[in-house]
C-alpha cells in the first residue's frame, strides 16, 4: 500500500546553502511492505550521495496539476501468443493504466510500434476514453520502445517536478537506434519517471528481446524512481487488489513526495544515490532515482 508521507520538518538551517547546487530534490515513494508498520519520522531517513551523507531539508507532498504521457505499445508482440483475437491481456492492461491516470492530469497519448504517434497535451475529464479505440487496431511490425519513450520525454519541454511517462508494453524492444543505458541517463536528467504496466503472458516470450524484456522494464523504472506493475492475467483485473493498485499509483503520481537535500558538495558527473531507513529497514519499500545528476544537468529540480 502506498503510504501518504506527511512529514514537513526541517532538519537543517535553509538559509545556511544559498548555492542551488547544493540544494537538490528528488520525487520519492514509500509503500508498505506490511500492514503493520511503525509511522515514518524524517530522522530514521538515510540518504548517500556518491557514498557521502546527504542532509535531508524536508520531505512535503507536491500539490500541482500532474503531466503524464501514456504509451501504448501497438507492435506484433503485444498480441495473444496462441494468434488469436488481436490484443489478449494487452488491451486491459492499458485500460488499467488509463484508470490509473490522476483526475485533472495534463495527459498525451502515444501508441508506437517502429514509431511513435503521440497527442498533444490535454486536461482529461475521461482518463478510460483514450484505449477504446485500440480494439480495432491489430498489433504488427517490430518495437522501437526506447526510442518512443526518449521521444515522448522530450514533449515535456519545460521539466517540471513529478513528470511521469506510463508504458504498456511487454518489454521486447527490436528496433530502437537508442540503447537501455543512454535512455536512462536521458530519463534521470530530465527528472521524468516510468511506471511500466507489463504485459505478461506465459510462453509468449519467443524471442531474446521479449525475454530480456521484464529485466529492462525493472530496471527502467527502478532507476528513474517510477514503478513496475506486472499484469498477469484478467480475471486480476477483477480482484479488489487491482482497484487498489490503481489508487496507490494515481496518489503517487498526483500528489508526489518531493525529499530536499544538502549536498556537502557540487557534482562534477552522474553519482549513485541511496535512500534507506535506520529504524526497521523491510517495514517500507523506498522507490526515487538511484543517480542524481550534476547541477547544470539536472531537470525540474
Amino acid at each position: 500500500m502506498l503510504v501518504g508521507v506527511l512529514i514537513a520538518q526541517q532538519s537543517a538551517d535553509p538559509a545556511s546553502s544559498p548555492d542551488p547546487c547544493l540544494r537538490r530534490s528528488i520525487p520519492v515513494t514509500f509503500i508498505k511492505n506490511i500492514q503493520t508498520v511503525p509511522p515514518l519520522r524524517l530522522q530514521d531517513l538515510q540518504v548517500a550521495v556518491k557514498g557521502d551523507h546527504a542532509s535531508i531539508i524536508s520531505l512535503v507532498q507536491e500539490k500541482h496539476s500532474p503531466r503524464v504521457i501514456l504509451l501504448i505499445d501497438t507492435s506484433g508482440s503485444m498480441g495473444p501468443p496462441n494468434e488469436g483475437r488481436f490484443w489478449g491481456i494487452s488491451l486491459p492492461t492499458a485500460k488499467f493504466a488509463a484508470d490509473a491516470l490522476p483526475p485533472g492530469a495534463s495527459v498525451a497519448l502515444g501508441t508506437f510500434s517502429e514509431h511513435l504517434e503521440l497527442s498533444e497535451f490535454q486536461d482529461t475529464t475521461s482518463p478510460t476514453k483514450p484505449y477504446l479505440a485500440l480494439g480495432k487496431l491489430k498489433p504488427q511490425h517490430g518495437t522501437a520502445l526506447y526510442d518512443a519513450v526518449s521521444n515522448a520525454s522530450s514533449r515535456f519541454k519545460t521539466p517540471q517536478f513529478g513528470d511521469t511517462i506510463y508504458v504498456v508494453t511487454d518489454g521486447g524492444d527490436n528496433h530502437s537506434s537508442i540503447r537501455l543505458p543512454k535512455l536512462e541517463d536521458e530519463l534521470v536528467a530530465r527528472g521524468v519517471r516510468v511506471f511500466v504496466f507489463l504485459v505478461f503472458e506465459q510462453m509468449r516470450f519467443l524471442t531474446p528481446e521479449e525475454r530480456e524484456g521484464p529485466t529492462n522494464m525493472e530496471e527502467l523504472a527502478q532507476k528513474t524512481g517510477g514503478g513496475l506493475i506486472t499484469l498477469l492475467s484478467k480475471e486480476w483485473f477483477t480482484k479488489p487488489e487491482a482497484t487498489a493498485m490503481a489508487k496507490s499509483i494515481t496518489e503517487q503520481v498526483a500528489a508526489p513526495n518531493r525529499m530536499e537535500l544538502q549536498l556537502t558538495s557540487p557534482l562534477s558527473k552522474p553519482a549513485k544515490l541511496s535512500v534507506t531507513l535506520a529504524r526497521e529497514p523491510k517495514a517500507y519499500t523506498i522507490v526515487y532515482p538511484r543517480r542524481l545528476e550534476p547541477c547544470s544537468k539536472s531537470a525540474g529540480q
